[in-house]
């Protein structure tokens, strides 16, 4: 029973993730996250804490600001336009999150970490 229910939770977790990186460019909630996996929101936070260690909603904040990284560092967006490509509708909002999550602001992000394009 134990094994099945380690299986459950997983089953839960890649469609939980899957349906999270699938909607980076939207403000996801953890009432439509837990409705569209078919799981209350408690039971979908205690399985995220269980498994996985953190909230749901922390875990798909760290997916966009995974997702920002990248842009930041392999595109020639502006840091309003990653906001904007996220789904932030404000950009000082979404560099608190940014800052919040990697310590650093998104400018100073992109200066340190930018690697060039080759032409």
């Amino acid at each position: 029973m134990e094994r099945r229910c380690r299986t459950a939770k997983s089953q839960y977790l890649n469609r939980v993730t899957t349906y999270m990186r699938d909607h980076l460019r939207e403000n996801l909630t953890l009432t439509r996250i837990a409705r569209e996996a078919g799981l209350s929101e408690s039971y979908l936070n205690a399985v995220f804490q269980e498994c996985v260690e953190c909230a749901p909603m922390d875990y798909y904040i760290n997916m966009k600001m995974e997702q920002a990284c990248y842009l930041l560092c392999h595109t020639d967006m502006h840091i309003y336009q990653v906001a904007q490509y996220l789904g932030y509708e404000n950009q000082y909002y979404f560099s608190r999150a940014f800052k919040k999550v990697l310590g650093v602001p998104p400018k100073k992000y992109k200066e340190v970490t930018r690697i060039p394009l080759l032409i």
